[in-house]
């Protein structure tokens, strides 16, 4: 009898109590900032130094953008000369956005709504394949996941990732329609956002072969290529990175089991439990929270085996955990499946208790 009260909740009805909710809850933080230990008070309107900011604004990490030090760095890829490279680049959508929209510490608006919209759109999509292809429960539960709604408040191309990411996503599972070339536009698109669209790019490569689709082996591998070389100055930066950051995991003296303790806390790191410096429980506590469910939700996504899923799922995971710094935004295009799989466990519970 818990879930007896949705029956009669249509999808439109559904969609307004989730956008309704975001509103408030936007609204809510814009009057309430969120106090950051390092970075003060936070909120969808105040100008976001974190999260790469600036080197979005910069367009790089070596100052202001250089167009001759830019060639160069290509000039050391394409010679092979990887010990000369040092400067990265990141996608350029994100920057161009932010200049265009002219954000800066006075002007912030533009850039938050985009992003807060975004998100909106992200969410309508999810909690419409939910809806119509698992159930309505899990459609309004989702509503309510805190993440990836966070993502909306935060001013980054995470979320812009997340929407390309999942109208990808939502087509290889035949939810959505799109023509070779919109899909093509769309994964060049999600490659000109984030480095981390190569993940995306291999499991398409991966199911095209399995499922002998010459258009996915195609357009996978021409944007591949792209983007490899695009960002092969960020993951070299990325490698530094990882290794400095050693000093954040707990070790044993054992070498076989400190490489294992290892993985183990990076896994738990890339689901939100990772060490933060905000100092702010409240956060701390929903990013706890939401990593439970994406655990037990991945757990579960052996029991409940599906090809396409266990692909992409694990090309995200296993990856990041080898070779990544294991930040928990890398998994933002699988929050969605990851809950799924948590919602479907803990439906099965109810059931077999009676409980529904």
């Amino acid at each position: 009898m818990i879930f007896s009260f949705t029956q009669n909740l249509s999808f439109r009805k559904i969609f307004s109590i989730g956008l309704s909710y975001r509103i408030f809850v936007y609204l809510i933080l814009v009057s309430i900032p969120l106090f950051h230990e390092k970075f003060g008070n936070i909120s969808p309107l105040s100008f976001h130094s974190f999260a790469d900011m600036k080197f979005y604004l910069l367009f790089g990490n070596c100052g202001e953008f250089n167009f001759s030090e830019f060639l160069i760095t290509y000039k050391n890829v394409l010679q092979l000369n990887f010990d000369d490279v040092i400067c990265r680049y990141p996608g350029p959508i994100f920057s161009l956005i932010i200049n265009i929209l002219n954000y800066s510490e006075n002007f912030t608006i533009l850039v938050s709504l985009l992003t807060f919209s975004i998100e909106i759109i992200s969410y309508y999509l999810w909690s419409k394949y939910l809806f119509f292809k698992i159930n309505k429960v899990s459609a309004l539960v989702f509503s309510f996941m805190p993440l990836p709604l966070i993502f909306g408040f935060l001013h980054s191309p995470d979320i812009i990732f997340y929407l390309l990411s999942s109208l990808i996503i939502l087509f290889l599972k035949d939810f959505i329609k799109l023509n070779n070339i919109n899909f093509f536009i769309l994964c060049f698109l999600m490659v000109l956002t984030r480095p981390s669209s190569f993940l995306i790019l291999f499991f398409i490569l991966i199911y095209g072969i399995i499922k002998n689709s010459r258009m996915l082996i195609i357009i996978s591998s021409i944007c591949i290529i792209f983007c490899i070389f695009y960002y092969l100055p960020y993951f070299i930066d990325e490698l530094r990175i990882v290794k400095k950051n050693t000093q954040i995991y707990y070790t044993v003296n054992n070498v076989f089991l400190n490489h294992i303790f290892i993985y183990i806390q990076k896994f738990c790191y890339l689901m939100g439990f990772s060490p933060s410096e905000s100092g702010n429980k409240f956060f701390l506590t929903i990013r706890y929270v939401c990593g439970l469910i994406f655990i037990i939700g991945y757990l579960y996504s052996y029991r409940k085996f599906k090809l396409f899923n266990f692909l992409l799922i694990n090309i995200h995971i296993i990856s990041i955990v080898l070779f990544m710094y294991p930040a928990y935004r890398y998994i933002l295009p699988i929050m969605p499946i990851l809950f799924l799989y948590s919602y479907k466990l803990t439906e099965n519970i109810l059931i077999k208790y009676k409980l529904t």
